[in-house]
């Protein structure tokens, strides 16, 4: 493959995943809004939903995964998912039952969380090549676009109504699809034949690896932790501070922003410090977030404690990446990335997205981080138990 070839692949799925990222940084902290003002639902159907579909996630995602394996073409299932989710989304546009929109919305929570596995995996192995973008450089740029989704979507509420939510999820999954048609065709190197069930086996088996286990709890406890705020920061920031939709887009795009920048231009400085370390470095920081948010700061302390999103989110999805890397290359990194979201970061999102529904629901608003806070610590000392337990490229720093 030349130079040009090589760049032209990465760019192609820089492009797919970015798109992506702009349907999720509207599938992310707003799609609640949504369901609570277009849809009717109540902050414990909210967390229902988010909770099932976790769940779900659990069983479905090793079967995604194995049946993958087992695709010509490793571009199938990101054209699959995101097909299926397109459709989805279209038909939460007539207004019906209350039990078809909890089935659609059930349905894009785990084609959507799907797609991630497969669209990080293609990112690391693609990019990072002769005259293409780096792996930090191209992951920031998609993280970018999640701002776009983030801060547009903000405003769009702002200047319509909360219709606008799904329109904007509509065309950046058409944009998505259509992206990923053009990516370069990446034909599987495995062997061909293996049975479903091998496949599914040997996938399952990644976990009885220990510093795959502790790696992929430690990091998945901690990025659940995410949750609470994910799910209803809006909402507490609207009704119990009063802030506008711009004001309430501009927070959550800081966050990102700052992940932004580190991913582009600090992410690729970083190769001494081990990926257990970034966990751990990512668990702490995030303990002083929840615990910060927890006590409803004001508007300055709230931009500062956003900007610690570099560290929560970045440093702990840096490590994550980076780990598995290590510990299964190239070729085993979109199964591993699959079981790692499935087996350790569902459940733990799971847990937490009930948790906050739960919450939410009995009026506690703000002081609902204190939880995550607590979950936070979990994940960090999974963390040091990682540093612990792990070869020399997992824990030197």
């Amino acid at each position: 493959m030349t130079s040009h070839s090589t760049a032209s692949t990465a760019w192609r799925a820089t492009a797919t995943v970015s798109a992506y990222y702009a349907l999720f940084g509207a599938f992310i902290p707003w799609l609640s809004r949504w369901m609570e003002t277009v849809a009717g639902f109540s902050g414990e159907t909210i967390g229902l939903v988010f909770t099932l579909s976790t769940l779900a996630r659990i069983v479905l995602g090793p079967l995604t995964s194995a049946w993958a394996d087992g695709r010509r073409d490793r571009r199938t299932p990101i054209v699959a998912l995101g097909l299926i989710t397109l459709l989805a989304f279209l038909a939460l546009i007539p207004r019906g039952l209350v039990a078809k929109d909890f089935a659609l919305l059930f349905l894009t929570q785990v084609t959507v969380w799907g797609l991630i596995a497969f669209l990080e995996a293609a990112l690391f192995r693609l990019t990072g090549r002769p005259q293409g973008p780096t792996y930090g450089f191209a992951r920031g740029l998609a993280s970018a676009a999640f701002i776009v989704g983030n801060f547009g979507v903000g405003l769009l509420i702002d200047w319509f109504d909360a219709r606008a939510i799904l329109a904007w999820m509509i065309m950046m999954t058409a944009v998505m699809l259509l992206s990923a048609t053009l990516m370069t065709p990446e034909p599987q190197q495995r062997e061909a034949g293996q049975p479903f069930a091998a496949r599914l086996a040997e996938g399952l088996a990644m976990l009885k690896r220990p510093e795959f286990f502790l790696l992929a709890f430690a990091a998945g406890i901690i990025q659940g932790a995410h949750q609470y705020y994910y799910i209803f920061s809006n909402l507490i920031w609207r009704d119990a501070q009063g802030y506008s939709g711009f004001t309430i887009g501009s927070l959550q795009a800081l966050g990102v922003f700052a992940e932004v920048l580190f991913l582009m231009f600090v992410a690729a400085r970083m190769e001494r410090i081990s990926p257990a370390t970034l966990i751990l470095l990512g668990g702490l920081a995030s303990v002083v977030r929840w615990g910060g948010l927890a006590m409803a700061p004001g508007l300055l302390l709230l931009v500062l404690l956003q900007v610690l999103h570099a560290l929560t989110f970045a440093f702990t999805f840096l490590g994550t990446m980076r780990g598995i890397q290590l510990l299964f290359g190239d070729e085993r990194g979109a199964t591993a990335q699959m079981i790692y979201q499935s087996l350790a970061n569902a459940p733990a999102t799971a847990a937490a997205s009930y948790l906050a529904g739960r919450l939410y629901g009995a009026g506690l608003g703000a002081g609902g981080y204190w939880s995550m806070a607590a979950l936070a610590g979990v994940g960090a000392l999974l963390a040091v138990l990682l540093r612990l337990r792990s070869g020399a490229g997992l824990r030197r720093a």
